[in-house]
């Protein structure tokens, strides 16, 4: 404390920023300062806790300077964004700014991120600089590559700059095309080339390798990225492969499309037939389709009846050999014949023979009624099994009974060793106390009225276990209720007991006895007399 009373004001980089102290009931003076928000402007600030008095003594203050976690401001791709060309290295940069502390920069193409990143961070600005080297290929063509700046401590501070990757590459074959063509001679046909490039501005130009030259062939036509030669082999040396490329502004096509022109002819046999889900009335049938002959081709599949030699069923496909023959009759057995046909012929015919499904044999379930009697008699063994034990169990109970009232009746000679101790001890459910030798055997005590008037009798045997004392008791009042009694073995030593627990409904003595000179009843440690 200090006279005259000190103000007490808060600073920020040495100006005034709150001077609302107040007085505590206590005396004490107090400023509490609240920021709501922190911004960006608040970094590195300084904030002084000042107390003054008067303009002759040196303000008494302390200071704390705040530094803060910030999130990016931006991420930006700074390369140029231009076409790349497939299988050429490339490196691109990217930078984020106003992380504190610098933001983590990740590359991604598409799902995928990127390796071999090199980071840079600057003070400036907490800038971070991020480059990535890699090859693009064809197929990374059209994907999109993202710069990813993110904060390591701040949720959801996630920034991303991407752009979609234009990758150029020379033409290439496009799959999937015809490439065998049957053709008679003299006969023009038109063979399609098809290509895949970037820029897609592309020529064409064709060539026929046969086994003796390479010939330029000059009547095409081409739009696009597609080129439609127009051919007629003149003899049988006019038969051989039509070599197609293209080229665009990344260079000339490395591998040609091949199409190979054979004289028509009709297709060869379907192979690898098989017969397969067999039902009683249907039949799936599989095959492989031949060459076609260089013309378009159709299956056809004609099913005999093998009893009458009547034909079935008659089917056909335009796709593949695949025919599914349905309502046959079942338990029957047919000759299925499969071949391709064209414009020049069919082929060599496949001959299988497959069978229906029979109705389902009744004498199946003939086996159900010995599945039941071994059922039955597996529960009856299992039935006898638990009767058997279950009267094991109560007769154990029994015999356990007889032994415990064994002891307490008629051993009485029983030696028993001074150190062994005894506990009085409520026995549930049968109304009965029991003194029980720790670790060993239990022994019961039960209580019991006496024969007539109101009169009871404790025994027990002194520690030397040569003498029996006995102490008959007259009640004064006949209307009291008969005192049980407690009748002891007469082996029975009580030195230093254990805790006892008495029912509330029991009554308690408040006459000394042998008995209770041995035990301790904390409970009613004020009605017994010692």
């Amino acid at each position: 404390m200090s006279k005259p009373q000190p103000s007490l004001v808060w600073l920020r980089n040495g100006s005034l920023f709150d001077n609302s102290w107040s007085i505590t009931p206590q005396g004490i003076i107090r400023n509490e300062l609240v920021i709501s928000r922190l911004t960006r402007k608040d970094l590195m600030s300084t904030i002084t806790c000042q107390a003054s008095n008067s303009n002759l003594t040196r303000p008494a203050a302390s200071s704390i300077t705040l530094d803060l976690n910030l999130r990016p401001l931006d991420v930006k791709i700074t390369s140029i964004r231009r076409p790349l060309s497939a299988g050429k290295r490339v490196e691109l940069t990217c930078q984020s700014r106003g992380s504190r502390p610098p933001a983590i920069v990740t590359w991604w193409k598409g799902s995928k991120r990127l390796q071999h990143v090199i980071e840079d961070i600057s003070s400036h600005e907490n800038l971070t600089i991020s480059s990535v080297h890699f090859t693009p290929s064809i197929e990374d063509n059209g994907k999109l590559l993202s710069c990813r700046a993110d904060h390591s401590i701040l949720p959801d501070s996630a920034l991303e700059d991407s752009w979609m990757l234009d990758v150029y590459y020379a033409p290439i074959c496009k799959p999937d095309q015809k490439t065998v063509f049957g053709v008679a001679t003299r006969e023009p046909i038109q063979v399609p080339c098809q290509v895949e490039a970037n820029p897609p501005k592309v020529t064409f130009h064709w060539q026929l390798n046969n086994t003796f030259k390479v010939t330029e062939v000059k009547n095409f036509m081409s739009a696009d990225l597609m080129s439609t030669a127009v051919y007629a082999p003149r003899t049988n040396l006019g038969y051989g492969q039509l070599l197609c490329w293209a080229s665009n502004k990344v260079g000339k096509q490395k591998e040609p499309c091949v199409f190979n022109v054979i004289p028509a002819g009709p297709p060869q046999t379907v192979r690898n037939c098989l017969v397969g889900n067999q039902s009683m009335d249907s039949l799936v049938i599989k095959c492989e389709a031949g060459e076609d002959g260089g013309l378009e081709q159709h299956f056809y599949l004609e099913v005999y009846n093998s009893a009458n030699g009547l034909i079935q069923s008659n089917l056909s496909s335009t796709k593949s050999p695949v025919f599914e023959v349905q309502g046959l009759p079942m338990s029957s057995t047919f000759l299925l014949v499969l071949y391709a046909a064209n414009a020049k012929g069919k082929s060599n015919s496949v001959t299988l023979s497959a069978s229906t499904l029979p109705f389902p044999n009744k004498e199946v379930n003939t086996i159900t009624p010995v599945i039941a009697v071994l059922i039955g008699v597996v529960g009856s063994l299992v039935f006898t099994a638990i009767a058997i034990m279950m009267i094991a169990k109560f007769r154990g109970f029994d015999h356990n009974k007889d032994a415990v009232e064994s002891v307490v009746n008629d051993q009485w000679d029983q030696e028993i060793n001074e150190s062994e101790k005894y506990m009085l001890r409520d026995e549930p459910n049968s109304g009965t106390y029991g003194i029980g030798r720790e670790g060993h055997v239990s022994l019961t005590l039960e209580p019991r009225r006496t024969p007539e008037g109101d009169v009871f009798t404790d025994r027990c045997q002194s520690d030397s276990g040569s003498t029996i004392s006995s102490n008959t008791h007259q009640a004064q009042d006949n209307n009291y209720k008969r005192m049980p009694r407690y009748l002891l073995p007469p082996q029975a030593i009580l030195k230093e007991p254990s805790v006892v627990i008495l029912n509330e409904d029991e009554s308690v003595m408040t006459t000394e006895t042998p008995l209770i000179n041995g035990l301790y009843f904390p409970q009613y440690a004020n009605a017994v007399s010692y």
